[in-house]
């Protein structure tokens, strides 16, 4: 699909074989572990580990994930999805959705997470997608960045409450 001339690094942007499953899980649970300060929904326990893993196989069987593979380490550092959204009403335009997007911590701002975006693009794009979207939470100011300049706009606004129970 894609494969990096930068000089710093090699890495190519790619489906996944199925051997790198487990490899991909551990980097989803780090993209997850990572966004725990900013939404502390996902514990890492035998029932979501399990959930996460018939997830991520979904994904792959779909051909919905990709994985950034550094060519010289032998190694993934980066993952991404894209996915038909499941609105169920008919009608409208074919909006697909950019997910799960994470790049090793060492390999960030080289360029590898955009290329990721541009090549999930293509798939969704290939796919029937007539507008693609995203979520990002409003406190991860480089993702946000990075998104819109790949020409991402926002188009609502999310808000939440949060309920302390006194019992």
């Amino acid at each position: 699909m894609f494969e990096s001339s930068d000089l710093s690094f090699r890495y190519e942007i790619r489906h996944p074989l199925y051997k790198e499953l487990d490899s991909i899980l551990e980097s989803w649970w780090e993209l997850v572990r990572e966004q725990s300060i900013i939404d502390k929904r996902a514990e890492k326990n035998v029932s979501n580990i399990q959930k996460s893993k018939r997830f991520i196989d979904t994904l792959f069987e779909w051909d919905y994930l990709l994985i950034a593979f550094d060519l010289d380490l032998d190694q993934i550092i980066g993952i991404g999805s894209t996915y038909p959204d499941n609105f169920f009403l008919s009608g409208g335009p074919s909006i697909w959705n950019i997910a799960d997007v994470w790049v090793a911590k060492n390999k960030r701002r080289n360029g590898v997470a955009k290329n990721m975006v541009n090549e999930l693009e293509k798939i969704a794009k290939k796919g029937g997608a007539q507008e693609i979207r995203l979520d990002v939470y409003a406190e991860n100011e480089s993702a946000y960045a990075l998104y819109t300049s790949v020409g991402f706009g926002q188009l609502k606004e999310t808000l939440n409450k949060k309920i302390w129970n006194i019992w």
